[in-house]
């Protein structure tokens, strides 16, 4: 993990209008791709007119990647070009924490992260301002931002930890080209156009993976394996449920979501289950268009 330092010297007498500007826009929009906020300040002894703001990293390369997604962030770019005139310089460091900080890093990273889901900005984000969306921008999404994703995912809760959601993702116009047979003619726009297009299902074999997901109980996997109607109906639920926390991780990594059931679900299982316990049957009818949204009009 690294810490990104960044100091802005600002014109004299600017401060407070940097700061009111970056609170409206510029927090939430920088957020959106580097959640990690360490800290954010204004210099008050030695040198004045200058801010300094650090931020998380769990590489450089994830570095790169979430600079790269905010730079082409419309939200972000509009407000940059309304801040940039206050800014007369600007330096910047990458810091690695010493060895007996690199844990304690990872805790503030964390709890920083966490910390975004508390301010009124975020709420708007993930639930208050949230829309399903119908359009999305041109702007892809990396494989990095879908690992962040998943791994927000897979820590959410599930009754005896049984996760049995899987998602395929397709992002090229090949792969999203087999999904769209299955496609009802009012959704087929919504999904050609997306970004990312996430076919979320079950798995009926969940319980092969409980010794490692839940080791304590080792009676688990025979108790699933013996009881049909258990197997489908804590599959169902559990997975209806990792759906949902898919939605708010999008959310929260800068992403939205348009989920939709309009779809033919047994040509779904045949082009992307056939042979598998993976089902993408009517208690979990979900395929989700992922991207950065358009901005709404109201």
């Amino acid at each position: 993990m690294f810490v990104e330092e960044r100091v802005y010297r600002l014109k004299p007498g600017s401060l407070r209008d940097y700061f009111d500007l970056y609170e409206r826009k510029g927090l939430i929009a920088q957020r959106r791709h580097i959640p990690a906020m360490l800290g954010y300040y204004a210099g008050e002894i030695g040198e004045l007119n200058e801010v300094v703001h650090l931020w998380a990293h769990a590489s450089l390369d994830a570095r790169q990647d979430a600079r790269a997604a905010m730079r082409a962030d419309l939200d972000f770019k509009a407000y940059w070009e309304e801040v940039r005139g206050l800014i007369v310089e600007q330096r910047t460091r990458i810091l690695s924490p010493a060895p007996f900080f690199a844990e304690r890093l990872a805790g503030f990273a964390t709890m920083a992260r966490g910390d975004a889901a508390h301010d009124p900005a975020t709420r708007r984000q993930i639930f208050l301002g949230a829309r399903s969306f119908t359009q999305w921008r041109d702007t892809p999404v990396s494989e990095a931002k879908l690992r962040e994703i998943m791994e927000m995912v897979r820590w959410g809760p599930t009754s005896t930890n049984t996760q049995p959601l899987r998602i395929k993702f397709l992002q090229s116009p090949e792969a999203k080209a087999r999904v769209l047979p299955s496609i009802y003619d009012g959704n087929v726009y919504k999904v050609r156009t997306a970004p990312v297009v996430a076919v979320l299902a079950y798995d009926l074999d969940f319980a092969a993976d409980l010794d490692l997901l839940f080791p304590h109980s080792p009676d688990a996997y025979e108790m699933f394996r013996s009881d049909g109607d258990l197997t489908r109906e804590t599959a169902f639920r559990n997975s209806s449920l990792q759906a949902g926390f898919f939605v708010i991780a999008a959310r929260m990594a800068g992403l939205d979501v348009g989920p939709l059931s309009g779809f033919d679900m047994s040509k779904v299982d045949r082009e992307f289950w056939a042979g598998t316990s993976i089902r993408t049957r009517v208690e979990i009818d979900q395929i989700e268009s992922v991207g950065i949204p358009k901005r709404l009009i109201f």
